[in-house]
């Protein structure tokens, strides 16, 4: 079985946890990491000779277009993360139009291919935002991958009524709960034979998916007051992401959610 392997292209203070002390406006004032973040993870695919997809944001790809340029030399799926990290729910629809497209052009811009992925920020694809399923596939998005299965929602690989591939989050069922162990930061959250044993168990009918963040391998990052739930969330494990990246390589199979997908087939 291959799987898919994905990667959310992050600043650090860009992450969901942080975005009640760190505002938009406020990014270009914030220590940037996000270029030897990425670099080591393509060191890691590519001594494992494995091909990943990254989701970048519009806004990394406009700042450091050097990045998207080499993450797709080396053989990489780029994909869209919206352009400024905004959860859909808190957009209208013509304000997600938007940021759509304006990430879709400065990556078809950087690498000359066309986008075919998406990733709402924050899982942000829900019951109640169905309705951005259809701008995606207007505009040319072929396959989404934002939603995290929860109870009554599909955990399989599926086309949506819109006509799109749905690749969800992972999950495996424990205790009545869809649970997702190699995604949402729970590879470094959780003992390492929990994620294996997780896939091993999807593998028996179908590929998983496999979900970091760029910023989730930098454990010097700067530090900020979050609270101590969310500073759980973003902070804990960082020293560990590293080390399961590579074991995770090492016991299964990995490529990129468009060569799982479609394999060879030529995409328009």
């Amino acid at each position: 079985m291959i799987n898919a392997i994905t990667f959310d292209v992050e600043e650090w203070f860009q992450a969901n946890s942080l975005s009640s002390k760190i505002k938009f406006s406020d990014w270009h004032y914030h220590e940037s990491r996000i270029e030897k973040n990425v670099y080591k993870i393509l060191a890691v695919l590519r001594r494992k000779e494995t091909k990943a997809t990254f989701f970048v944001l519009g806004w990394i790809a406009e700042k450091y277009p050097d990045i998207v340029e080499n993450i797709a030399l080396e053989g990489h799926e780029i994909a869209s993360h919206g352009y400024r990290h905004k959860s859909i729910s808190q957009q209208s629809p013509g304000e997600f139009e938007d940021d759509l497209l304006k990430s879709m052009r400065l990556l078809r811009d950087i690498t000359g291919q066309n986008v075919i992925g998406y990733r709402a920020p924050n899982f942000s694809i829900t019951k109640k935002s169905l309705w951005a399923l259809r701008t995606l596939e207007k505009n040319g998005i072929r396959y989404d991958s934002s939603t995290v299965p929860m109870k009554n929602m599909q955990r399989e690989i599926h086309t949506t009524r819109q006509g799109l591939i749905e690749f969800p989050l992972s999950t495996v069922r424990l205790l009545g709960k869809n649970i997702p162990l190699a995604a949402c930061g729970s590879l470094r959250k959780y003992p390492y034979p929990l994620t294996k044993s997780a896939i091993g168990i999807i593998n028996k009918k179908n590929p998983a998916l496999v979900q970091l963040h760029s910023w989730e391998i930098d454990k010097k990052q700067p530090r900020v007051n979050i609270g101590r739930v969310n500073s759980i969330k973003h902070y804990y494990n960082l020293h560990t992401t590293i080390p399961k990246l590579k074991k995770l390589l090492n016991d299964f199979q990995f490529d990129s959610v468009r060569n799982v997908l479609f394999g060879d087939k030529e995409i328009i």
